[in-house]
């Protein structure tokens, strides 16, 4: 199956990218939130990520991936986009925008770098944006003043237009 090879082939470098962003952000956000939960959190995307991995080289390792080397894919990119999702409810910092427009900025490029790996299986773009922008952008629409409400406006509007890309891509 062309699109299981497709998306396995760039999980090595969609995991790296996602282990050094994940070590800024907690960098970032260590003066806003606990770092015990800080450290949790990342362990738990790590964890997660290795998990990946060894999925990968054993799926590609494979002559003959199937379907459900696939849904197994989208589960593992869901399980990893939850935990990125989680990371706007957890490190949640309104008396720090600053903090707020960077963890935007992180999970907004996390989903943008996405469409690359993953737009060759649609169902694996969509299991990671989906639950990586919603907290961010519901967060944003239901937070205090303008600049908040066009923050999630923005994140919505960016979402889809990455969902759109990835349709084209594909």
């Amino acid at each position: 199956m062309a699109n299981a090879f497709l998306s396995y082939g760039s999980i090595r470098t969609s995991l790296i990218t996602s282990c050094v962003v994940a070590l800024f952000l907690v960098w970032v956000m260590r003066s806003v939130a606990d770092t015990q939960l800080l450290i949790g959190w990342l362990a738990v995307l790590y964890v997660t990520n290795a998990v990946r991995f060894f999925h990968a080289r054993h799926a590609l390792a494979r002559e003959d991936t199937e379907t459900k080397d696939l849904n197994w894919f989208t589960f593992g990119v869901l399980v990893s986009c939850i935990v990125w999702g989680s990371s706007a409810i957890l490190f949640s910092s309104p008396d720090a925008p600053h903090h707020q427009v960077f963890l935007a900025f992180a999970l907004g490029g996390m989903v943008a770098g996405s469409v690359g790996g993953y737009a060759a299986w649609p169902p694996a773009f969509y299991a990671f944006a989906i639950p990586s922008l919603a907290p961010i952008t519901i967060l944003n629409f239901l937070g205090d003043g303008e600049t908040a409400t066009f923050m999630g406006v923005l994140l919505f509007i960016f979402g889809g237009a990455l969902a759109v890309l990835t349709h084209n891509v594909n």
